[in-house]
């Protein structure tokens, strides 16, 4: 399955602990939310953030975090809410 999500569906931005963040996916099977966190985030915000995006994608696709310090900008100088690096050969 490759990730094509509207940030629309996802509530993310909504947590009061994320300053920024980025669903990378890498692998056919693997998402990886990055995360920015502030000092108001908490681990109920993290078992959150995992369900709900576990719940849009599907058991079948492994969920992770990794928080970081910063989201990088692309080219154009604004971050991609969503990057998948998943060949297209796979579809």
């Amino acid at each position: 399955m490759k990730l094509e999500m509207s940030t629309n569906h996802l509530m993310i931005h909504a947590v009061v602990g994320v300053d920024q963040f980025q669903i990378l996916q890498e692998k056919i099977d693997e998402l990886v939310v990055r995360l920015v966190k502030n000092y108001k985030f908490s681990n109920p915000d993290e078992v959150r953030i995992i369900k709900e995006v576990q719940g849009y994608v599907g058991e079948d696709m492994e969920v992770m975090i990794d928080f970081i310090e910063e989201i990088p900008v692309s080219r154009s100088g604004k971050r991609r809410f969503i990057l998948s690096k998943v060949a297209e050969e796979y579809f």
